[in-house]
């Protein structure tokens, strides 16, 4: 018999006692077979929930509550090992957990069999992301250049970012700096995304010239931003002539060209590019 008093879920051989009725008396008889079947009772669970959960690119959700059952009288029921599993990996508020997976215990558990209770609902959140640009640093070229990302931090599975809008472009020798927003790419609604902006600064060429210069050479120079400098280097430079090529005074304007328009052979000076302007020394030293 179970804890309450009640027999046993299994099969039993059925017996007739041993009766004496007017003029027969009967014998005590047992089936040859167990033919009297008691068969478990179905029971159900309830009181199960699931709890809330940050994005995690899977579908597994964190059982609470109280699962229980009722079962018949004093029986010594309960259960346990419940599985729940989300409808979807993504966020969302409400969301189904279907559960599965129930097993009873307890003494009296084998007179029993369980009904899982069918679904609860929970939460899933936004998980954290960041997009960063990079600190780039790179040589004038003359051409523009666009900043890079630096590998976002958060991602979880196969969820991927693509692009992102607001990545510093520049051209000339100075400093921009990333307006990032808006992230392209796979899985990112389950993210709560922030920006962290880069920079791109681009640094002036190292030219090189040649001796010796010409009167009709022409010496190609960039013009810089108002904190950068180039020079070149060039010790053997002849120009035979006392002039003077003033400094650029604006900044971030398009390169230019300026004539060597030497006439005599008489000086050896360097020559620097500085700001974005050209200057020879007046005295023939180095500058």
């Amino acid at each position: 018999y179970s804890t309450g008093g009640f027999v046993n879920a299994g099969s039993y051989n059925q017996t007739a006692a041993a009766s004496t009725t007017g003029n027969y008396t009967y014998a005590a008889v047992t089936t040859p077979t167990a033919n009297d079947v008691v068969t478990p009772l179905t029971i159900t669970a309830s009181g199960i929930t699931a709890a809330d959960k940050v994005y995690d690119a899977t579908t597994s959700a964190v059982l609470d509550g109280s699962a229980t059952v009722t079962a018949l009288g004093s029986d010594d029921v309960t259960v346990s090992a419940t599985v729940g599993t989300f409808d979807t990996k993504n966020v969302g508020t409400n969301k189904v957990v279907t559960l599965s997976g129930a097993t009873l215990d307890g003494d009296d558990a084998g007179n029993y069999s369980v009904i899982n209770q069918a679904s609860t609902t929970a939460n899933i959140t936004t998980k954290n992301l960041t997009v960063s640009g990079a600190t780039t640093i790179s040589t004038y070229t003359g051409n523009v250049q666009t900043n890079t990302l630096l590998t976002p931090v958060g991602l979880l599975g196969s969820d991927k970012v693509t692009g992102v809008s607001g990545l510093a472009t520049r051209t000339l020798v100075g400093l921009s700096v990333d307006s990032l927003s808006t992230a392209t790419g796979d899985g990112l609604s389950n993210y709560s995304i922030s920006y962290v902006n880069g920079s791109l600064a681009i640094v002036p060429v190292e030219l090189t010239v040649t001796p010796p210069l010409t009167p009709t050479d022409t010496i190609v120079y960039l013009q810089s931003s108002a904190h950068s400098s180039l020079k070149i280097v060039q010790d053997e430079l002849l120009c035979p002539s006392i002039f003077s090529i003033p400094l650029a005074s604006s900044v971030n304007i398009s390169p230019a060209i300026i004539s060597n328009k030497c006439t005599t052979d008489s000086w050896n000076p360097s020559l620097q590019i500085f700001n974005g302007g050209v200057l020879l020394p007046l005295n023939g030293g180095n500058l």
